[in-house]
């Protein structure tokens, strides 16, 4: 059997003409396949986000260097 379906209706049917021990072994295999595919993604998606964070910090440290230095040039010719 298929673990992909055409679309919930059919899904729906399939359940509806499975027994009590195949709905739960159905179930059970449904469960398992996708705790599988959350804990892979899992990782990755943990990845991405701190390497994002850690992006972001260095290119607003980078700014506020520039940034300063800009006022410091602009405060030094303008005689404060």
């Amino acid at each position: 059997m298929s673990n992909e379906f055409i679309s919930d209706l059919e899904l729906e049917q399939h359940i509806k003409n499975l027994g009590d021990r195949e709905l739960m072994e159905f179930m059970a295999r449904q469960v398992y396949d996708v705790s599988g595919v959350v804990t892979k993604h899992g990782k990755r998606i943990s990845a991405l986000e701190g390497r994002g964070k850690k992006e972001t910090g260095l290119t607003g440290g980078i700014g506020a260097v520039i940034g300063g230095a800009a006022v410091a040039v602009i405060n030094y010719f303008t005689g404060r």
